[in-house]
């Protein structure tokens, strides 16, 4: 029978005891019942902490029981993996790997550099001559055809001397056009007119004065004794009044003259008359004034009465006439006739060299003067030319320092044309390149915007002997503008490109010494997979690949990731591809 002692509210609420359970023996009576029960409630009760242990212990327990679980569970994680079994629920797990084909690509052997872009043609741009800068028709920056005109120099005594060369060349030209064309029939006669009057001049000569000849120089010796007596004996009164006459009668028509000149003057502004008849006017002006002034000079002579010099020059006229008339009564002189022998005979050899036309001589000298007046016409032009500066090529206009009004001396820098469609790159290549180093190897430039590859276009025979190196060039197209002149670049020179080389990533590459090998996936027993240790031997490494030259063939399934758990002959679990890309 079980007694059970309930909960009894206690100032109105329920007081939680424990529930004890004690097995009573059937036989007891109620009495017995009643006594035991007073009996307890009138012992000692036991301490509680003897319940409370018992709790603790269990839960000790169940906590151990765990920790013991936990640790079993880790210890089987870090174990190497065990050789499957027979029994595939008694297999171990295999070492979760990632599995991938040994591919194929084309690697290139390569080195960097850094070196300058330069212009295949840059130039200053020179004025080739002297002058003001009259106008410029180009920007900084422009982009100018060979040949266009940059600027223009000031050029009016450049184009009178090339005018005037010009005139020259046609006179030159048409003398020889007359030479060519030969003596006219009018030209022969003349100078056998010109003969005719030489052989009758010197007939006339060898024949002796004649008397008619004699009395004409009588006459001149009279003239002139008389104008000499006239000088000495001084002025008349009767020319000194005629030339006040004439003074008075200048004067007046000075006078009229003036006036009218200065009425057609004011007629001419109000537009009454021409131009012509006022310029007219203001001519018979001047002339008045000049006849006026002549009048006056002529009246005070005569007034001052003869000069000495008149005397002396009236003497000498009267002697010269002595002499002439001495001459005509003695005959002529021998040298007189050798004079008019030598007129004779210069007429013939001009009338014969009429009639037999020009030598080829004169010809010749004629042609000449035309090459010589036609190179003088090419020098004008020549210098006319310089006043136009050209473009000497194709190419983009740089800083201009002038502007119009300048004058620049020959020589001075008017701007910079650099052709910027073909750039050269310096490259200094180490002495230890040189038997690599061959035209026509590729260079590619780095950082720069778009693919610019080129090709290596120069080689120095010589060597730089502070640093041991080649200067190479390599020649880009430029054609999009998108370097520049004098740029640092970085370059990469390709030596050697290899196709279809085996390549894998360096993560799956195992290092041991001087040894390399890598994880390829086997077959292990009952179908199973493992990882199997192969020693491969390396080529090229570039980034993330590595070229393997011995030990795996194209295709071969390897281990990308994974391998720092594996040993030869360890169990793998590839990843199916979608974990293989998450993982």
């Amino acid at each position: 029978m079980h007694h059970q002692k309930t909960s009894q509210p206690t100032n109105g609420k329920y007081a939680s005891t424990s529930i004890l359970q004690e097995e009573v023996p059937s036989e007891l009576n109620s009495e017995q019942i009643v006594e035991q029960n007073t009996t307890e409630s009138t012992q000692p009760q036991p301490p509680a902490t003897k319940n409370w242990s018992v709790i603790y212990n269990i839960l000790a327990a169940i906590v151990l029981l765990g920790a013991v679980g936990v640790g079993w569970r880790w210890w089987q994680t870090q174990q190497p993996a065990s050789p499957p079994t027979p029994t595939a629920a008694a297999r171990p797990m295999g070492v979760p790997v990632k599995l991938a084909p040994v591919e194929t690509a084309t690697l290139q052997e390569t080195s960097d550099f850094v070196g300058t872009l330069e212009s295949q043609r840059s130039v200053e741009v020179r004025s080739e001559t002297e002058g003001q800068v009259m106008q410029i028709y180009v920007k900084p920056g422009n982009l100018v055809r060979q040949g266009e005109i940059i600027a223009r120099l000031k050029s009016d005594r450049v184009q009178a001397t090339l005018n005037q060369a010009k005139a020259g060349l046609e006179q030159a030209q048409a003398r020889l056009r007359e030479l060519k064309v030969g003596s006219r029939p009018e030209e022969i006669a003349q100078a056998q007119a010109r003969v005719s009057q030489a052989q009758a001049r010197l007939a006339e000569a060898q024949s002796g004065s004649r008397p008619e000849e004699i009395a004409q120089g009588r006459a001149r010796l009279a003239q002139a004794e008389a104008r000499l007596a006239l000088a000495r004996a001084g002025t008349r009164p009767e020319e000194i009044a005629q030339a006040k006459a004439q003074v008075d009668a200048a004067r007046a028509s000075a006078q009229l003259t003036a006036e009218r000149a200065n009425r057609y003057s004011q007629l001419r502004q109000q537009g009454a008359i021409s131009q012509d008849r006022a310029d007219q006017a203001l001519a018979e002006d001047r002339s008045a004034q000049a006849n006026l002034r002549e009048a006056e000079r002529r009246l005070l002579q005569l007034q001052n009465g003869t000069r000495s010099e008149e005397i002396a020059q009236a003497e000498a006229t009267v002697q010269e006439a002595r002499q002439a008339l001495a001459q005509l009564q003695k005959g002529p002189r021998s040298e007189e006739i050798d004079r008019l022998k030598a007129a004779l005979e210069q007429e013939r050899q001009a009338l014969q060299l009429l009639q037999n036309g020009r030598r080829p001589e004169e010809i010749a000298q004629a042609e000449a003067q035309v090459a010589q007046a036609q190179a003088q016409v090419r020098s004008a032009e020549v210098q006319l030319d310089d006043t136009r500066v050209t473009a000497p090529f194709a190419g983009v206009v740089g800083d201009i320092p002038v502007k119009v009004g300048d004058y620049l001396s020959k020589a001075d820098i008017l701007t910079t044309i650099t052709q910027n469609q073909s750039l050269e790159l310096n490259l200094a290549i180490p002495i230890e390149r040189q038997p690599q180093l061959r035209l026509g190897l590729p260079v590619e430039l780095q950082g720069v915007e778009g693919s610019s590859r080129g090709r290596i276009s120069f080689i120095s025979p010589k060597v730089n002997t502070e640093s041991q190196s080649l200067l190479a060039k390599a020649t880009f197209d430029n054609s999009r503008g998108q370097l520049r002149d004098g740029q640092f670049v970085r370059a990469k020179i390709i030596w050697n490109t290899r196709p279809n080389t085996v390549v894998v990533p360096t993560t799956a590459i195992i290092f041991q010494g001087q040894e390399r090998s890598i994880y390829i996936a086997g077959q292990g027993q009952q179908g199973s997979q493992i990882a199997k240790l192969q020693p491969i031997k390396l080529g090229l490494v570039q980034g993330d690949k590595a070229e393997v030259v011995e030990g795996l063939q194209p295709g071969t399934q390897i281990i990308v990731s994974g391998n720092q758990k594996l040993a030869d002959g360890a169990p793998i679990m590839p990843l199916p591809p979608e974990e293989q890309g998450s993982k």
